[in-house]
């Protein structure tokens, strides 16, 4: 047996050995450049860089290898149920452990090229196609501008799952073709599993379960359409069994952090956006036409195929035009440029199939464009020279090989030297120079104790600083996030901007850098830095070194007690809006007060319990039945206050007794020391207390998200919006509170994940064990 393996595997190596080493080695040449250590230049990679610090960080120092919370950025928020957060079952991502975070994505970028075109070679050489022309497939599929443009923007999530689209479709077509369709449908699974962990964000998965599902109608074409179809469904429910077990550890959560975001559901016209319309299919997808002679390594994004690799593809379909395999790619490409134009296709898929409506960017869907026309151009190439040798019978090796050459070589000028540029045009810098050699935050970054910073120019997802401030563990308000909650992005942030020093002292921020000087309440100059001559020059990304530094007078502690409390009741809209009202009002002192929005709309859902842990009740709309509670009578009886005195017959508050009552709450605020905050990882937080009552209050947004769970002296205590997005616990005599993530989707889907993963091995290693013994009783019967 192990000679037949040893036989088969020398044969391999000398049919493949050669052409699959130029398809592993060819991109670290063509890309030798980007990996200069530590060099860069501003691109999406250092927002991923700064991902990879956290997981790091949250192993090496916690031992926690699934962090959900990241406390750098947004104030704190989700992470690894995040769509576009980093998961260690990709297995490359394991190389931040042993290289600096940047140059181990950098690698992984190239490696994934490369990975990208032995995939598409496998599935060449699957369909029959011959090495020297399943490495035109490849190379179309490594280095055609749709990739390069990505490259060049360093998507890292799209870049990762790109290399199993060949994969994925190869299993499929020989889960259709084989008999043993059972193990290849297992194996297709696997692979869409695979791809879903390498691009959680679903960018290139979705279009690829549009191809695969495709395949199917052109397979079930043709006698014993029955059967065809019956297989068919069979290998397509396994196929999606095993996929859904697999992710189901990483799908369900995601989907229930999206449900908390705006992502779920975008706008048509945010959807819908940088489409290429008919009149443009030409020059963006196959070749740009040239104003005089083309350029070398061209800038802009053009997704185009090349037009070697066209005029091949073309012959593919003019020889061949009703073979199975070509009218698939056909069929593919119309899809594509059905998707790409943003027609009613895509229409249908946005408007009624749920992953369908969190996606953007039409020109995203030219993946599957890219290959098809990769495999069309390699069936082309073999088309072309069987034409040839059958015209030309005589034709010597030598003119053969050289008449393949200039093909091959056209095909490398038009894609590598003519094509699209994998760089950008742009000053290199050394990342590690950039972030310890930043003045201002590597100041910052010493000072003891909890707090937050922002930047002043920084006012929403875009041009954020984080690849700076992580490094560094400086936690920020602001950060780059392509899913964020709007109701801290669009609502807190906004009203903020009406009175900044006082509401981002909720927040916990001490320190506000800027450009230039600022005139700003709240907000005291303390120091102007040199710049910073090694950090990323771009004009946008200048505020990342000030050089001012601002000190927040109206800065509030990450904990503390707060002895004075209001409750805002009425339906969640009103009640807020009057939450905000009193925020921004300058009566309301957020160092004595804090105001809490209540978690039930209805006054009569309160006990007096609840209610006499706050100084005033502010009822707004929708808040009261047909009749007062009897605890509201209770707790005016008791000396609580209500605005308005409904009990009184008033029915709109009057602001001004509002405003004069706010004086009276003068108890200011209990800090709770900084060493009494204990960080058992990002999703584990204690709190030790003084002996008192009141209200906890954490400078954190935990309150917001049903996963977070607080705990008094190990018992399940109530969180409560407080301050807008922060959060209060009421306290009695306790000595401790610890802030918890619980997500139980997590143990629900890591065990029906678990379980998948036990039913394969077992279904593997029975068909291994089965194999070897037929395998042993041929060998016995000297077959």
């Amino acid at each position: 047996m192990w000679g037949n393996i040893t036989e088969i595997l020398k044969r391999a190596h000398r049919t493949h050995g050669i052409p699959l080493l130029i398809i592993a080695l060819l991109p670290f040449f063509y890309l030798h450049t980007y990996l200069d250590p530590g060099e860069t230049y501003r691109s999406d990679l250092l927002f991923r860089t700064a991902k990879g610090e956290i997981i790091k960080e949250s192993i090496l120092e916690y031992g926690d290898f699934y962090p959900m919370w990241n406390p750098y950025l947004m104030s704190g928020d989700m992470f690894w149920a995040r769509p576009n957060s980093a998961d260690l079952l990709y297995l490359p991502w394991n190389l931040i452990f042993f290289l600096p975070a940047l140059d181990a994505l950098k690698l992984i970028l190239v490696l994934n090229i490369a990975f990208a075109g032995i995939s598409m070679y496998s599935l060449m050489v699957s369909l029959n196609i011959r090495p020297q022309f399943a490495i035109i497939s490849a190379f179309t599929y490594m280095f055609n501008g749709w990739l390069m443009e990505h490259f060049q923007t360093t998507h890292f999530s799209t870049l990762a799952a790109y290399p199993f689209v060949p994969l994925i479709i190869l299993f499929t077509i020989k889960a259709c073709k084989k008999k043993d369709w059972v193990y290849y449908s297992i194996m297709t699974g696997i692979l869409f599993s695979l791809q879903v962990y390498s691009g959680p964000d679903l960018k290139v998965m979705i279009w690829t379960v549009l191809i695969f599902g495709l395949y199917f109608p052109v397979f079930i074409l043709g006698k014993n359409m029955k059967k065809r179809v019956a297989k068919a469904v069979y290998i397509f429910f396994l196929i999606a069994v095993v996929l859904l077990g697999l992710t189901a550890h990483r799908i369900i959560p995601t989907k229930e952090t999206l449900e908390q975001t705006q992502r779920l559901q975008l706008p048509w016209e945010t959807a819908s956006s940088r489409d290429i319309q008919p009149r443009q299919f030409f020059t963006r997808l196959i070749e740009p036409i040239y104003e005089g002679i083309p350029k070398i390594h061209r800038t802009g994004f053009d997704q185009n195929i090349g037009i070697v690799a066209f005029i091949l593809g073309c012959f593919a379909i003019w020889k061949q035009p009703k073979k199975r395999i070509t009218l698939y790619l056909i069929l593919v490409v119309i899809l594509s440029l059905f998707l790409v134009t943003g027609s009613f296709v895509f229409y249908v898929l946005w408007k009624y199939v749920p992953p369908f409506g969190g996606f953007r960017y039409l020109t995203r869907t030219v993946v599957i464009f890219v290959f098809a026309w990769s495999v069309l151009a390699g069936l082309g190439s073999q088309h072309l020279f069987s034409s040839i040798k059958s015209k030309w019978p005589l034709l010597s090796k030598k003119a053969y090989w050289s008449i393949y050459t200039g093909i091959l070589s056209l095909l490398i000028l038009n894609l590598l030297v003519f094509g699209h540029t994998p760089y950008r045009d742009e000053v290199i810098f050394n990342y590690e120079d950039a972030v310890n050699k930043n003045p201002i935050l590597k100041d910052l970054s010493e000072r003891p104790g909890y707090f937050r910073i922002h930047t002043y120019e920084t006012n929403g997802i875009d041009w954020s600083t984080d690849f700076y401030t992580v490094p560094l563990k400086l936690e920020h308000i602001l950060g780059a996030e392509t899913a964020w909650d709007p109701r801290y992005l669009n609502e807190f942030l906004s009203i903020a901007n009406k009175n900044p020093a006082k509401l981002w002292g909720l927040l916990n921020v001490k320190w506000v850098t800027a450009q230039n000087k600022i005139d700003v309440s709240g907000l005291e100059l303390v120091k102007e830095y040199p710049p910073c001559t090694a950090c990323d020059p771009h004009e946008r990304l200048r505020k990342a070194w000030g050089p001012y530094l601002y000190e927040n007078t109206l800065f509030l502690p990450r904990a503390y007690i707060a002895h004075h409390a209001i409750l805002v009741v009425g339906e969640t809209s009103a009640a807020k809006n009057v939450m905000y009202s009193l925020l921004i009002s300058p009566d309301f002192k957020t160092s004595t007060t804090i105001v809490v929005l209540g978690p039930k709309e209805k006054i009569d859902q309160y006990d007096l319990g609840f209610l006499e842990r706050f100084d005033a009740i502010l009822l707004t709309q929708g808040s009261v039945g047909n009749s007062p509670p009897n605890a509201l009578s209770q707790y005016i009886a008791a000396g609580g206050t209500i605005f308005p005195n409904i009990l009184s017959g008033e029915t709109n508050a009057n602001p001004n007794e509002i405003s004069m009552f706010l004086k009276t709450l003068a108890t200011p605020i209990d800090p709770i020391e900084d060493n009494k905050i204990v960080r058992n990882s990002f999703d584990d937080i204690r709190v030790s207390l003084p002996k008192s009552g009141g209200f906890l209050v954490m400078s954190e947004k935990f309150s917001l998200y049903p996963w977070w769970h607080a705990f008094a002296d190990d018992k399940e205590v109530p969180l409560y919006v407080s301050d807008g997005v922060i959060t209060a616990v009421p306290l009695n005599e306790e000595d401790t509170i610890e802030f918890k993530f619980i997500m139980k989707s997590i143990l629900y889907s890591a065990i029906v994940t678990l379980f998948t993963i036990l039913l394969l091995l077992i279904y593997l290693s029975t068909r291994i064990r089965k194999r070897r013994q037929g395998q042993t009783a041929k060998e016995e019967n000297g077959l």
